[in-house]
């Protein structure tokens, strides 16, 4: 699971690292999941959904954190990825997010951190590509004057 690493400053004294993990890549994993049976499907739909009202949920803190929402969302986690579907890979994998509690709701004690980390992998993206298209222009001028 990719990690995103958020540099905080609170006034001058502290200056850390905080890992928490996105959310948008944890909602992919259950994306993932591919159901043979039409009822699992409808479980996998219905889960998904919830996670992205919990999601939601989780922004709307982010706005406004508040210390009884902070609460209410701990207790909707644990309700949430206590869920216990029938399917058996979709149950494996809420049990697999539920280990990751403390990284993904990093966000109520640190409500500036972003829930994904979509962003600063955008960012990083476009370096990659050009590293890649420079390495096939190498290998195709390489052939063409028959080094390879």
């Amino acid at each position: 699971m990719k990690k995103y690493y958020y540099q905080m400053m609170q006034g001058n004294i502290l200056n850390c690292y905080v890992a928490c993990l996105c959310w948008i890549h944890e909602i992919r994993l259950c994306k993932k999941l591919n159901p043979v049976i039409e009822h699992h499907r409808l479980l996998l739909e219905k889960f998904i959904s919830k996670l992205w009202d919990y999601y939601d949920k989780l922004n709307d803190y982010r706005d406004k954190p508040d210390e009884k929402v902070k609460e209410e969302l701990e207790k909707q986690f644990d309700e949430l990825f206590s869920t216990k579907t029938g399917y058996a890979e979709l149950d494996k994998r809420i049990a697999l997010s539920k280990e990751k509690k403390e990284e993904l709701l990093l966000v109520l004690k640190f409500p500036e951190i972003p829930l994904h980390n979509n962003p600063a992998e955008l960012a990083l993206r476009e370096g990659v590509v050009k590293r890649k298209l420079g390495m096939v222009r190498e290998v195709r001028m390489e052939r063409l004057l028959g080094k390879i």
